[in-house]
């Protein structure tokens, strides 16, 4: 744990979880969510004291959203998981996702079943989808963050077009809730020597603007740029270049 200003180390747990650990969910000022390997467990972010493993969840367990009282778990066996935000019983399982999970301005949570992007309405968790120009490739094996974001002041999903087997690809989509039309061409499309790395879009909503992290090859690369672009063009805003082996996961945005 560390202060949000100054990044400065506040706590630490030496042992997080029997499996790996991978991803982390705050739900409140006391609780919190750790995504692993082997399932989810709960944490006390007061004394970070970790919980029993959740029951009825097993496998490796990816990116976590909130939405009321429900946690939407991309899980690698059963796709999306829905827990009670409460009792962290599990409430439902969908559909198979792929890939998820964002929450898009109209309250729907956003994920991907192959080449089909899935919406599910937060309260009734009744399904949607429309058809995309490409596949979903999923995340386990050399897990990543999900490659998709939300806009927050409109009803747009932003999704990335991954690379053939496991490299990574140049052109993003952008989904306007409602218009199947919007997915026909790439909304963003990098520039000869660069490909998406990592979860490689986050919106900011500060802004108004898609942060983009590339490196200069499909799978390896030491030039890393991170993009600016106009959430709404698609316009490059600005690029910043370092150079170095450090494969950048994903920005975080303060809220």
């Amino acid at each position: 744990m560390t202060d949000a200003s100054t990044l400065v180390e506040t706590g630490r747990v030496a042992n997080v979880v029997s499996g790996k650990g991978m991803t982390f969910l705050g739900l409140d000022a006391s609780r919190g969510l750790i995504g692993a390997t082997d399932g989810i467990y709960p944490i006390n972010l007061a004394t970070l004291a970790i919980g029993s493993k959740i029951t009825g969840v097993s496998g490796a367990t990816g990116d976590m959203v909130k939405s009321g009282n429900y946690v939407y778990a991309h899980n690698a066996t059963d796709g999306m998981v829905v827990l009670n935000a409460t009792t962290f019983a599990v409430v439902d399982k969908p559909f198979k996702a792929t890939i998820g999970f964002v929450k898009g301005k109209n309250g729907r949570i956003y994920g991907a079943k192959d080449s089909l992007l899935m919406s599910v309405h937060p309260t009734t968790l009744a399904k949607d989808s429309i058809k995309m120009p490409f596949r979903a490739v999923s995340p386990f094996g050399a897990w990543r963050s999900v490659q998709m974001t939300a806009s927050t002041i409109n009803d747009h999903i932003f999704i990335i077009q991954p690379g053939s087997g496991w490299s990574y690809g140049k052109k993003l989509y952008r989904y306007v809730a409602g218009n199947t039309a919007s997915m026909n061409e790439p909304f963003i499309t990098l520039p000869e020597d660069q490909w998406f790395y990592g979860s490689g879009v986050n919106y900011d909503p500060h802004t108004d603007e898609l942060v983009v992290t590339t490196i200069n090859g499909a799978m390896t690369g030491n030039v890393n740029k991170l993009a600016f672009y106009n959430a709404q063009t698609g316009a490059l805003k600005k690029t910043i270049t370092y150079n170095g082996w450090y494969f950048p996961a994903m920005t975080v945005i303060q809220p």
